[in-house]
């Protein structure tokens, strides 16, 4: 896959800004966590916060950083059991593969056409409510000409 690195940036950005911070689940049967010591009753309805478990140092080394080349090991035991930006099990979202699919083309496409610079100083500010939600995204775009040039 030549956008290998691409699926790994935007796999690391989906870690980092999960676009739906909290999924429900009922618990199906009866459980003890070790960790934390916590009891499940079936029944119950749980949260899971993805921005928790995404920044779990327990899973993730420098949690807050991005360093897309985390997601080079497929199968770690961070990706299977701390990355859940499309749920898991039988409740995954069934645009998974679409949605990753079609954000590598358009990113791709863009780079391919364009140099992405971020504006200076700028901050990026996020709301969180039933998704994650950025007021305003500053990047500046230079059309490439030739191999690769910049026309500002």
């Amino acid at each position: 896959d030549k956008l290998q690195y691409l699926e790994m940036c935007l796999q690391e950005s989906l870690r980092l800004y999960s676009p739906i911070p909290v999924i429900t689940r009922t618990v199906a049967k009866d459980v003890q966590l070790e960790k934390p010591d916590l009891f499940l009753k079936k029944g119950m309805m749980v949260l899971i916060m993805m921005g928790v478990i995404h920044r779990d140092p327990d899973y993730w080394e420098s949690p807050t950083e991005f360093k897309p080349e985390r997601f080079q090991k497929r199968g770690s035991a961070s990706i299977r059991n701390g990355f859940l930006p499309f749920a898991y099990g039988a409740r995954t979202c069934i645009g998974k593969s679409l949605a990753m699919m079609e954000a590598k083309i358009m990113i791709a496409q863009l780079l391919r056409r364009f140099h992405v610079d971020p504006v200076a100083d700028f901050r990026l500010k996020i709301r969180s409510g039933v998704s994650l939600i950025a007021d305003e995204v500053l990047v500046r775009f230079e059309t490439l000409v030739g191999k690769g040039e910049a026309q500002k």
